[in-house]
């Protein structure tokens, strides 16, 4: 059963999200951000390769030179010995071929790209999605999209009720790509388009963690945002004052294709996120600073 209680200093404990229940309860849990390295799940649950280590704060995007990558970069932290606790200065792409979406709280006035993917394997698992203005899910280059025990709250504009969204790809090409839904929440005529095989064995890639009942939704993402609450910084990372943004992009090959952008990706959000890729959530960085520990044998 899911349950929580509250204390005088607004202490929550026991939402049924199961990061937050690891580490969140500890009331000074601010003095040990590191106990997240034991509470991962999904694809990164095993990298706790930084748990111990100092702080590097990513502030160079750029990928020039793999054999010699400059201080500052994300592949300069991953090939060092040393453990580190890679954290993110602005918004930058991160190319993964797995990941795990969940527990987050995608809010009104976001346009798209929650993600955007393109090739790859995304389970998107216990998220709250309010009203985008375009999609909710995007993707090209045949990714596989593996939705569960997620809300889907469609905006009422009447073009926009489609959770899905295929970037320029006729429907000969991506009626065999694997997308489904299951367990999930539509809610003011939301409706995702599935494409692909049904069966389980098609989805084993994109499987990372047992979905719990979208029913709960509320309380699973109850925490997702910055650390903290709104009216501190203890967990803003930023760089030059970059803040921002308005979507996020997954994906695992090279080349770029912004085709989606009609709209822009610069919406002022009333998300509860942090920022990491795009408008990243809480949750979803626990996934990236710990799985990319462990890929440097891979970039």
């Amino acid at each position: 059963m899911l349950s929580y209680t509250t204390n005088d200093q607004s202490t929550t404990c026991q939402t049924g999200n199961p990061i937050d229940d690891c580490w969140r309860c500890n009331p000074n849990w601010q003095l040990n951000r590191q106990r997240l390295a034991d509470c991962g799940i999904g694809f990164g649950q095993y990298a706790i390769g930084g748990k111990g280590g100092r702080f590097y704060v990513v502030t160079d995007s750029s990928d020039h030179d793999a054999v010699n990558p400059r201080p500052g970069t994300l592949r300069y932290a991953v090939i060092q010995t040393e453990p580190l606790w890679i954290v993110f200065s602005a918004n930058m792409h991160i190319r993964l071929s797995q990941v795990t979406i969940a527990f987050n709280h995608f809010g009104q006035k976001l346009v798209q790209r929650m993600p955007r993917c393109r090739r790859g394997y995304i389970h998107v698992v216990n998220n709250d999605f309010t009203e985008w203005e375009m999609y909710a899910i995007g993707g090209s280059g045949n990714p596989t999209i593996n939705s569960q025990g997620n809300r889907y709250i469609a905006p009422f504009n009447y073009n926009a009720k489609e959770v899905t969204k295929r970037v320029e790809t006729g429907e000969e090409e991506w009626r065999e790509w694997n997308w489904r839904s299951e367990g999930d929440i539509m809610v003011n005529g939301a409706y995702f388009v599935a494409s692909g095989a049904g069966v389980e064995v098609k989805y084993e890639k994109a499987y990372s963690v047992e979905p719990k009942s979208a029913s709960f939704i509320e309380q699973l993402t109850m925490n997702a945002g910055v650390l903290g609450g709104r009216s501190n910084k203890l967990s803003k990372w930023t760089a030059n004052g970059v803040a921002g943004g308005g979507g996020m992009i997954l994906e695992s090959g090279d080349d770029e294709d912004n085709s989606d952008d009609t709209f822009g990706s610069n919406a002022q959000s009333q998300t509860s996120s942090n920022s990491i890729l795009f408008p990243v959530p809480t949750s979803l960085s626990c996934f990236l600073f710990l799985y990319v520990t462990t890929t440097s044998a891979l970039l």
